[in-house]
């Protein structure tokens, strides 16, 4: 991963990736390149755009099959505000895809898709946190706890198809 500031408001970088995936006792491994940008126009306002599989990133399975994984765009906006022993935070974020998703998307145009991410965060005093929004048109929940050292994080992902997914996360700092 790389990482630059140009000026105060304005940040990039990029990564490379490295890809495993193991299905039905068949493996694939790729190779990936996903690039990033933030501006911070304001203070209270954050906007940002990431373009994942940059240039296209490539599988090579264990059966000679191969896959490639097109570019798709992430692109989404947050605000925030203090009030006292408060942090609330809102974002709103869209991933675009031309790939013809169809019904694995919830918006679709012919070869071009769109997902749609929203989620809300209140904060007390930098030690607990509540979280409601929205992936996909699902609901998700979730909130953190810090004590002193130890961060406490914890997501609930409702879906209709498959079992809801909860998520339980430590992180310590050292």
């Amino acid at each position: 991963s790389y990482a630059r500031k140009a000026g105060s408001k304005l940040s990039w970088g990029g990564g490379a990736k490295v890809i495993y995936r193991k299905i039905a006792g068949y493996s694939g491994t790729g190779l990936g390149l996903d690039l990033g940008v933030r501006y911070l126009p304001r203070d209270w306002l954050s906007l940002g755009a990431r373009l994942a599989d940059a240039t296209s990133t490539y599988l090579s399975y264990s059966t000679g099959e191969k896959e490639s994984i097109l570019p798709s765009l992430r692109v989404g906006a947050a605000v925030s505000r203090r009030y006292k022993s408060f942090q609330f935070t809102g974002a709103l974020d869209g991933h675009l895809f031309i790939e013809g998703r169809d019904y694995a998307s919830q918006l679709s145009w012919g070869e071009l898709s769109a997902d749609t991410y929203a989620g809300a965060e209140v904060g007390f005093k930098d030690r607990v946190w509540g979280r409601l929004g929205s992936e996909r048109g699902h609901l998700t929940a979730g909130g953190g706890i810090r004590y002193r050292k130890l961060l406490v994080d914890f997501a609930f992902l409702s879906h209709e198809q498959l079992d809801d997914s909860y998520r339980i996360s430590l992180k310590l700092r050292l």
